[in-house]
């Protein structure tokens, strides 16, 4: 005899039969069918249906499609259907193979998801319609004397030079197809590839690039732009192989000529002046990390020194030395000046690229507002203009430029217990010194240049002054406003019942 069934038996029943009833078929989100026409990339032989595949990565897959386009009616239109999709905007490349060396160049494509059945209309692969072409070969040639002069290169050391580039005679933007040197022109490296069906006014792009060793995970990339040759359909074919000829001039790697290089070891001198972060910090400022938007400095008292960043390239780590004491420290100088000496020796560039940073922070500029110095070799020593922090700057994000020319009397931070009187810096200096005082009480303040015969030249300071560090700039005028003569000269503070003396020299 059959049992009714109890009511919590029936209840978990019509539950399971309205999850079935309701899940079958049923898919989340929104369809996206993908099309794109190979056709015209078929007839240029970079794609062929027996053994190449085409994919889509971007955002809906995390850029990084793996489910394959087909042609089911075979008219060169593939086609692919992506089910889940999330409603609202995509960004898309297609791809040949999954390789992003032979992948759509930029912009993304873009697309935006409404719910349900969304169809994109069929475009050509890489945007590429179908024009005339051009069957070329292309000779490249690059000057490497900088670079074996400069040590990037060593041949000798199994070091290669090789082309990158798009197409497969280039083997792709990770390719290692070497160069040769040209047997009549030393240092000079050739390569000559064969190209079928190239269209006509469609550049194609490459790179020289070294590989140390001879590996290609080795590589020194060209920093320049990319470089390319564009056929024009009347290239003309001397040697009658059926392939117009395009001819490259010789070029140096990264477009570095001699004229760029250093001829001799020079030692050069960059100095920094920080007193446009005192002045940013004073007013509320804040300094931050480019870097990770964090990192904050907030107070004079937070700043330990400053590094300088990028020289020869090395970009070390931003913040791995906050308290500025390793290789990259700059040598504190005065309250508001660093400096820092490198040598630079024989080949390396004469522009190089930096960027200062406090803290070792990445709080100078923006992102790319980094430095450039034209190094002078005609002496052993070049000291380059003094920068003022943050002058470069663009970003928003940071509080500069600001003002970096020092006042007529500077107020400085900190409160002095004593009466003090610095050494001028730069001594010996032309055209102008700074001097910085203490004064541990207030009230009347004389701080007067004399010559050595003790003859006043210039007043300074003949005022009343509250507590406090000082700076005072001295232009080598006297009190006529007139220039004076190079020499020894003494410059005293009387302050309180305290008289300091001190020696400059002013080397014209």
């Amino acid at each position: 005899m059959n049992q009714p069934m109890k009511g919590a038996t029936m209840k978990k029943l019509l539950l399971v039969l309205t999850i079935l009833t309701f899940g079958v078929g049923m898919t989340f989100g929104a369809t996206v069918t993908f099309n794109v026409n190979m056709a015209f990339q078929i007839d240029l032989g970079n794609f062929d249906p027996a053994s190449d595949f085409v994919d889509v990565a971007g955002s809906l897959n995390g850029w990084g499609g793996s489910d394959h386009f087909t042609d089911a009616d075979g008219d060169s239109v593939y086609s692919l259907t992506v089910d889940s999709v999330a409603v609202g905007g995509i960004e898309y490349k297609f791809r040949m193979n999954a390789d992003w060396g032979t992948a759509e160049g930029d912009p993304n494509r873009t697309y935006d998801v409404v719910d349900g059945a969304n169809e994109i209309p069929v475009d050509w692969y890489n945007r590429q319609e179908p024009a005339a072409t051009a069957s070329v070969e292309a000779l490249l040639q690059v000057d490497m004397s900088v670079q074996l002069l400069n040590g990037n290169f060593d041949p000798d050391a199994g070091d290669l030079i090789v082309v990158r580039g798009a197409p497969s005679q280039y083997g792709g933007w990770g390719g290692a197809i070497a160069m040769t040197e040209d047997p009549n022109t030393a240092n000079v490296y050739i390569i000559i590839n064969q190209f079928d069906n190239i269209p006509v006014g469609s550049a194609v792009e490459y790179k020289f690039v070294i590989l140390t060793g001879g590996d290609p995970n080795a590589a020194i990339w060209e920093g320049s732009p990319n470089r390319s040759w564009t056929p024009n359909g009347a290239e003309e074919d001397t040697d009658d192989n059926g392939y117009g000829e395009i001819l490259q001039p010789v070029e140096y790697f990264a477009d570095i000529t001699p004229d760029d290089i250093i001829m001799q070891d020079v030692t050069v001198t960059f100095s920094v002046d920080i007193s446009s972060v005192y002045r940013a910090l004073a007013a509320g400022d804040t300094l931050i990390d480019t870097q990770t938007g964090s990192d904050d400095i907030v107070d004079w008292s937070e700043v330990a020194g400053v590094c300088i960043n990028g020289i020869m390239s090395q970009w070390w780590g931003w913040g791995t030395d906050t308290t500025c004491v390793g290789e990259w420290a700059m040598t504190y100088v005065d309250t508001f000046k660093y400096s820092f000496d490198y040598l630079f020796t024989a080949g390396q560039a004469k522009n190089q690229e930096y960027k200062y940073g406090v803290n070792s922070l990445d709080n100078e500029s923006g992102f790319g507002n980094n430095r450039h110095v034209l190094i002078d070799d005609a002496a052993a020593t070049y000291v380059a203009p003094e920068d003022c922090f943050g002058e470069t700057n663009t970003d928003t994000n940071l509080p500069f430029p600001q003002l970096c020319a020092p006042l007529a009397i500077e107020e400085m931070p900190g409160i002095p217990t004593e009466y003090t009187l610095d050494q001028n810096y730069p001594n010996p200096f032309n055209p102008s010194t700074a001097i910085n005082f203490s004064i541990a009480k207030a009230g009347a303040v004389k701080l007067t240049v004399y010559n050595v015969l003790g003859q006043e030249v210039k007043s300074l300071v003949n005022s009343a002054r509250n507590v406090g560090n000082y700076r005072v700039m001295w232009d080598a005028t006297n009190n006529n406003g007139e220039k004076v003569n190079s020499g020894l000269y003494i410059y005293r503070l009387e302050a309180g019942n305290k008289m300091l003396t001190n020696k400059m020299v002013l080397m014209k």
